[in-house]
């Protein structure tokens, strides 16, 4: 069997044996989904729920359970496309930073004071993502690889039902040696993004909690769940978003320069530093 084709029915399996998540909210943005609802018809009301916005400002918290355990909160700029700038904070003080742009990845560790900037072609080596994917990954929004939002004018989708009326979708590879697609639970909201790389020398998955609905912005998910996993190492992390707090769309600017007196280091050796204070 060729590589492609084990990593596709990988796929495949992950998002038919991944149950629907319980929550206490059920979402369909937009008018009702008729009885026995086509995939067409699913596929459009799930991506008719996802309005545009140009910025967001929102508090956030972190949770990583593996390789190693710590927690924290912060808060989070991000301008459409362009950037995510996200402050680490503890007892109000600022501890450490993120910044995703269009080119390049920088972190930042106040107390050991070093930080970390490489290149996000370097980073997204395996898949070649963008800040906007980052974006709307995070954000519990299916996307094209490389592209944008799935819409009504997305093409080359495989849809189909796989567990009563839960349904998946599967997308193109952007490389030939990996593959990707979304299970999207009976009460039609994303659920899980499910990835595969070289004949399943990496996976990774995302899962999402019940969406909320913002006012003029559409759906975007509470929780995000993420596990990563390659043959040294098992990456398991959450997300937390406080959705109910943030301000959208407000023209906000944000800039990364070098700190002065850091030390620069790896990219490998930041969740070191970050865990060990």
């Amino acid at each position: 069997m060729k590589p492609s084709h084990f990593i596709t029915l990988s796929i495949i399996s992950l998002l038919v044996f991944s149950g629907c998540h319980s929550s206490k909210r059920s979402l369909r943005p937009g008018e009702p989904l008729p009885e026995n609802a086509t995939l067409t018809q699913r596929y459009d009301a799930l991506v008719d729920g996802y309005g545009n916005w140009s910025d967001v400002t929102v508090p956030v918290s972190f949770v990583l359970s593996s390789p190693q355990r710590f927690s924290i909160s912060g808060r989070a700029k991000m301008i459409h496309d362009e950037s995510i700038d996200i402050s680490l904070r503890m007892l109000g003080f600022e501890v450490g930073r993120i910044y995703l742009t269009v080119d390049s990845v920088h972190v930042m560790v106040k107390p050991k004071k070093v930080y970390m900037s490489e290149s996000l072609a370097e980073v997204s080596r395996v898949f070649k993502f963008s800040v906007g994917n980052v974006q709307d990954l995070i954000m519990g929004r299916p996307f094209v690889l490389g592209g944008s939002t799935l819409s009504p004018d997305t093409r080359n989708l495989a849809l189909r039902f796989i567990e009563g009326d839960a349904w998946s979708i599967m997308l193109a590879p952007s490389i030939s040696s990996a593959s990707y697609g979304y299970r999207v639970c009976a009460d039609n909201f994303l659920e899980y993004l499910v990835a595969g790389y070289n004949n399943g020398y990496l996976t990774a998955s995302c899962g999402y909690s019940a969406p909320v609905n913002v006012d003029g912005v559409g759906v975007v998910s509470p929780d995000v769940d993420i596990n990563v996993v390659n043959p040294k190492q098992k990456i398991e992390a959450s997300i937390t978003w406080k959705w109910d707090n943030a301000r959208w769309n407000e023209g906000i600017e944000s800039e990364w320069t070098v700190p002065r007196g850091y030390k620069r280091i790896k990219a490998a050796d930041v969740i070191k530093n970050v865990a060990q204070d």
